[in-house]
């Protein structure tokens, strides 16, 4: 089970662990953490090939987060668009499957669009072709090495076995493969004279320098663990000559590193800088293209024409009774009166199709959704053709409730640890974000087999939510029977409970739809600085449920 603390839940994600996961949690392993002093977010993997596979999948997300009135946020207050300005989504493949890592041998290993690109045969325009290919595959490599190193850095079973191997077995496979990279790779760029673009030294280079900084911060946390005596010394003696030989190997490169002589060395300020922009140059591989699909324009035109049939039937009722009466000879209050509509109908038209709009406006976005988005994943084929494949479609919504307005199922989770009755009633108000994921299964069985997960990170900015509050602490005096008054500094803090529901839901032609749904609900305390924690009040997958419709 994953438990929220305060971490990122993007950095401390194991992609091990996830998969683990996974199969326990409705195909949604999930986990809320704190990201920083104003934001906490919910790191989440939708497993695509979990479940059912000849159903049609789709992944709902909510959160019901309940905020005191005292925070002064309310509709009126926290508009929409600030809501939406206040949320960020992170979308991207995780890693995907390239075949098993136990069947890989670091001597016979090969990655096969580069070997075909520095083929001396090959004519410059083939070469030009491939370049995105080879730009691709070294990407994935790093973020294959990069899983490994993950994974073992977040096995905290002291020589266990996994695939057969020790941990330090493991460890020293993914040292020997990296420097099979290099030998085969790397030195072609320094010591052989072949021709080589650009674009390909730069990626190359890159994901070498990448993976040095990788491999250096995995090898000092299993040093670190060994002098603790959590693993076996044979895997920190492996884990130190490991160290030593990278750092030999930085210098000899030229890579930033920290330490040795002040001419040498780089503050850690480059360091981190240098190493975030690499992450971001070697996942770029794994990012979604996300397109967001305009229909505001036909929303808007749709209640402005509802608005004006509206303003358009008042006219004719009006006109149809004013003929009525003139037909019958009636001149008396009626005709007045229905005179008197029509005119007014005439001057406040305009009028009234605002008011129409507006009505309807407001209960059609109870159903529309705020924004609506496709997923696809862009990628290069063996001959080096760019693709594009649709993998989903997610549609979003935010919606203002009270407290009384939600399911019963959520009332219920934030009641859970209240002490009933001798509990003062709260005074809260209730955001409510919906997330739809809907699958296409097509896609993944023909094209992306290979992909399984789609990690998703919605992070929220409660700084808006800071604004209006008191200072972060107040005097409280209070009587000793030895001291007598004594002031102290109390810390004035406030709560907000963010309810979370996962859902999978499988649909299949005749068949009602099977319903996998978990829950958690977690306590964000806050003071006037930011967020100071987050308390586990429900641990995902402790309350749950299985349904089908009819």
């Amino acid at each position: 089970m994953l438990h929220p603390e305060q971490v990122s839940a993007e950095d401390v994600f194991d992609e091990g662990v996830i998969e683990e996961a996974g199969a326990r949690v409705a195909d949604i392993a999930s986990r809320a953490a704190v990201h920083d002093r104003f934001q906490f977010e919910a790191g989440i993997d939708y497993d695509l090939l979990a479940g059912d596979p000849g159903a049609r999948k789709r992944y709902e997300v909510e959160m019901y987060l309940y905020v005191p009135t005292a925070m002064g946020i309310r509709s009126d207050t926290y508009a929409r668009d600030r809501f939406w300005a206040d949320l960020t989504n992170h979308l991207r493949l995780r890693t995907p499957d390239v075949g098993r890592w136990d069947a890989i041998t670091p001597d016979a290993w090969s990655l096969p669009s580069l070997e075909r690109y520095f083929e001396h045969h090959l004519h410059h325009d083939e070469r030009q072709r491939l370049i995105p290919l080879v730009v691709q595959e070294a990407k994935l490599f790093g973020c294959l090495l990069y899983t490994q190193l993950k994974a073992l850095s977040g096995d905290h079973s002291p020589g266990v076995p996994r695939e057969g191997l020790r941990t330090d077995q493991r460890l020293a496979k993914v040292v020997a493969l990296l420097k099979a990279y290099r030998r085969l790779y790397i030195a072609i760029l320094t010591e052989q004279p072949v021709i080589v673009d650009d674009e390909v030294r730069r990626a190359l280079g890159l994901v070498d320098e990448y993976l040095s900084y990788r491999l250096e911060a995995s090898l000092i946390t299993f040093v670190g663990r060994a002098e603790q005596g959590t693993e076996p010394a044979r895997l920190a003696d492996v884990a130190r000559q490991a160290l030593s030989d990278e750092i030999s190997y930085r210098r000899l490169a030229g890579f930033v590193y920290i330490g040795g002589e002040a001419s040498e060395g780089a503050s850690a300020e480059a360091f981190a800088y240098r190493l975030g922009l690499l992450k971001k140059f070697v996942t770029s591989v794994l990012y979604l293209d996300v397109e967001s699909v305009k229909k505001e324009g036909l929303y808007k035109n749709a209640v402005a024409g509802a608005g004006a049939a509206v303003a358009a039937v008042i006219t004719a009722m009006v006109d149809f009774q004013r003929f009525k009466a003139v037909a019958a000879n009636d001149w008396g209050w009626r005709v007045f009166a229905v005179v008197g509509i029509g005119v007014f109908a005439y001057v406040f038209q305009d009028r009234i199709k605002d008011i129409a709009r507006e009505w309807f406006n407001d209960r059609l976005k109870r159903y529309l959704p705020d924004h609506e988005q496709r997923l696809l994943h862009a990628h290069y084929e063996e001959d080096g053709r760019a693709h594009r494949v649709l993998i989903a479609t997610c549609r979003q919504f935010m919606r203002w409730l009270k407290p009384h307005g939600v399911p019963p199922e959520i009332r219920y989770i934030r009641e859970t640890g209240s002490r009933g009755t001798l509990d003062p009633d709260r005074s809260e108000v209730v955001i409510h974000y919906f997330k739809r994921l809907a699958i296409q299964p097509n896609a993944l069985a023909a094209e992306l087999a290979h992909v399984r997960l789609i990690r998703d990170v919605v992070r929220f900015d409660l700084s808006e939510f800071l604004v209006k509050l008191a200072d972060p602490s107040k005097q409280l005096a209070y009587f000793h029977e030895e001291a007598g008054v004594v002031t102290v500094e109390a810390p004035k803090v406030y709560h907000l409970n963010a309810v979370f529901r996962y859902a999978v839901v499988e649909e299949r032609p005749g068949a009602p739809a099977r319903h996998r749904v978990a829950f958690e609900r977690a306590r964000i305390v806050v003071n006037k600085r930011g967020i100071l924690r987050m308390e586990q009040v429900v641990p995902r997958g402790d309350l749950g449920y299985h349904e089908e419709d009819g």
